[in-house]
């Protein structure tokens, strides 16, 4: 799931780059709709991001909590 998180990241930085060049290049108005859905998807991936955060926080709480009450 980390890997899927960061890759949606890295997908999004480099879409809004791309949009944000395209739309100077072609002198846009208009923020095109692409843009929401670049950040909608950036957001998709820090959420994944911190699901796994918490998860893996939990997971290493209940493995410290075994190791005291083996000593």
């Amino acid at each position: 799931m980390k890997k899927v998180g960061l890759g949606l990241l890295a997908v999004s930085v480099l879409a809004v780059i791309g949009t944000m060049v395209w739309a100077m290049v072609t002198e846009a108005d208009d923020t095109p709709v692409v843009i929401y859905i670049i950040f909608g998807t950036a957001g998709i991936g820090a959420l994944i991001l911190l699901a796994v955060a918490v998860y893996e926080r939990k997971k290493q709480e209940k493995k410290e909590t075994f190791e005291r009450r083996d000593n």
